[in-house]
């Protein structure tokens, strides 16, 4: 998908990468629909990024909306915050989607 539309919640403007999707959300699971996804940049990102959001993001995601039971008339955000990397997500009452957004932070340059 191009990101002349983003699927999902709005990554910072700052964000050096993001990915977004419009889940649908039904009795606390997530079922992703491929044509619902929005990648930023448009080309595909590096595999460290993408692995974030498959292999840690989403897992936590499915299980945090169980543990935290969030509803999906609710406007409650949950938050996974790595440092590096964020995920968030939202049904913003909506009855049966989910806002999901992960993005890549710039990393600040320490000295030594």
């Amino acid at each position: 998908m191009t990101s002349t539309y983003w699927f999902g919640r709005q990554p910072p403007a700052d964000a050096v990468r993001a990915w977004g999707a419009r889940a649908i959300y039904q009795n606390l699971a997530i079922d992703l629909l491929w044509d619902r996804q929005s990648w930023r940049p448009d080309e595909k990102p590096p595999a460290e990024f993408e692995q974030w959001v498959n292999k840690i993001g989403l897992p936590w995601l499915r299980q945090a909306v169980k543990d935290e039971w969030l509803p999906g008339d609710s406007d409650r955000v949950l938050t996974l915050d790595e440092g590096q990397y964020v995920m968030e997500a939202c049904p913003n009452r909506s009855f049966g989607y989910l806002y999901i957004c992960a993005y890549e932070r710039v990393v600040p340059v320490t000295a030594p």
